[in-house]
């Protein structure tokens, strides 16, 4: 083999490798709600839904249930936990979403309510 096709080869191998590495990066929480709930000023009706968050981004996609249909995009806040929560949680103020704390991480995305 020459040397451009074994380079080649080895730089698709690292790039294979490194995915699931980016792909881990994300946060992602599923949630169920029993009554209509706002986010960021966005209405989401009563069913399931994945929140989507990048750890650098504060922008969040609310995908639906089963058929990951993209139902909102909202802005949030990263802020600082003084501790790491167990497992992730959903923190809601009557019908607005407030704050999503992630599990075993010191970071959450907090949400404005419009």
């Amino acid at each position: 083999m020459d040397s451009r096709a074994t380079r080649l080869i080895l730089a698709i191998s690292a790039l294979a490798m490194a995915a699931p590495v980016w792909a881990a990066r994300n946060e992602s929480v599923s949630v169920s709600f029993d009554h209509r709930v706002t986010v960021d000023g966005k209405a989401i009706q009563p069913g399931r839904y994945v929140f989507e968050a990048k750890p650098n981004d504060t922008t969040i996609q609310i995908l639906r249930k089963p058929d990951d249909k993209l139902i909102a995009t909202v802005e949030g806040t990263w802020v600082a936990l003084n501790s790491k929560p167990r497992q992730t949680q959903v923190q809601t103020d009557k019908n607005f979403v407030e704050e999503i704390d992630f599990g075993g991480k010191t970071q959450a995305i907090r949400f404005m309510q419009n």
